[in-house]
């Protein structure tokens, strides 16, 4: 009588065990079999983006989507969270976007509707060199899972800049670009822990005051720079906006250029024999945060509000 009590009630637990895990297992299989449906339909679709790759010097048109993922490659890293990778995949859509005729735009100076050289528009990589990889079937999905979504102010697409590392706040566009856009605004940026946070370029005094003569004339002398160069005036996010040398006025952007320095957010260190020139942050400040991002993905934040956070007023819509 115990036997095939206990009999019944291994069966019952059974019985239970499975009404409860085949419609997890059913729903489950539905997301992997949607997911891999909604990817293949997203795979080739877009308006098509005419390109122009510097390093080959060459032109090459591909959809949309199928662009982005050459593009989120060679803009963010892979082994950032797949929140942030989705951030930058809607970042690159719109920014790509505004730049093609259909949409008012004006292509670049190449006559394409956009081209690799990340000091003009975007970089790229051919997804071909890590086809197979866990990179980009990641990749892919930060792409495909955001297909058509762009970011919009006031009925427009915006001009989604980018950068790698704030180095605390993020700069107002006019500060950097001339033209002040209301997205663009300052934010407070956590990434303590970003590779480029902060960095040092160490030169002699001597080289220091040749640079600065050169370019400006300035009359220094390696003896005189500590006394006749410094910051006279920061933007409110710890950016230099203009430097004193030798009684010539340098911008900040002048003065990065100058020395390759990481960014405009400069402090001078003036020693015996050397110049050590801080910088804090990677980039020209304006726009998301790319290592903010990623840092803000990892408290949680999902790639709406990351956007929204670091584009001020700004909404996503889907066009395509």
């Amino acid at each position: 009588m115990r036997r095939r009590q206990r009999r019944i009630l291994v069966r019952r637990i059974i019985l239970c065990g499975i009404c409860v895990m085949l419609p997890i297992i059913i729903v489950r299989g539905c997301i992997i079999a949607n997911s891999g449906k909604d990817e293949e339909e997203a795979r080739g679709k877009g308006p098509l983006v005419t390109v122009y790759d510097d390093s080959q010097k060459s032109t090459f048109t591909v959809n949309m989507e199928d662009y982005l993922v050459g593009v989120i490659a060679a803009e963010m890293p892979a082994s950032f969270d797949i929140e942030a990778l989705k951030a930058q995949a809607v970042a690159a859509r719109t920014y790509t976007a505004r730049r093609l005729k259909e949409y008012g735009g004006s292509g670049c100076a190449t006559g394409c509707d956009i081209c690799t050289d990340s000091g003009c528009c975007q970089a790229w990589t051919n997804p071909a060199g890590f086809a197979g990889t866990d990179k980009y079937d990641k990749i892919c999905e930060a792409v495909y899972s955001t297909a058509g979504e762009v970011a919009v102010y006031d009925g427009e697409l915006i001009e989604a800049l980018f950068h790698s590392t704030a180095g605390g706040y993020t700069e107002n566009s006019e500060n950097v670009f001339s033209t002040a856009l209301p997205y663009l605004k300052s934010v407070y940026s956590d990434e303590t822990s970003a590779p480029r946070y902060e960095s040092t370029v160490t030169i002699s005094r001597s080289q220091f005051a040749r640079k600065l003569n050169s370019a400006f004339d300035c009359e220094l002398t390696a003896d005189s720079v500590d006394s006749k160069v410094s910051v006279s005036q920061r933007y409110d996010s710890g950016r230099v906006q203009m430097l004193s040398a030798g009684g010539k006025t340098v911008t900040g952007r002048e003065f990065r250029s100058l020395f390759g320095l990481d960014s405009t957010n400069i402090t001078i260190e003036f020693g015996k024999d050397d110049v050590r020139i801080h910088t804090r942050g990677f980039g020209h400040g304006v726009g998301m945060s790319q290592t903010g991002a990623d840092a803000k993905a990892k408290e949680g934040s999902s790639y709406i509000e990351i956007l929204k956070y670091y584009y001020t007023g700004i909404s996503l819509e889907r066009y395509w």
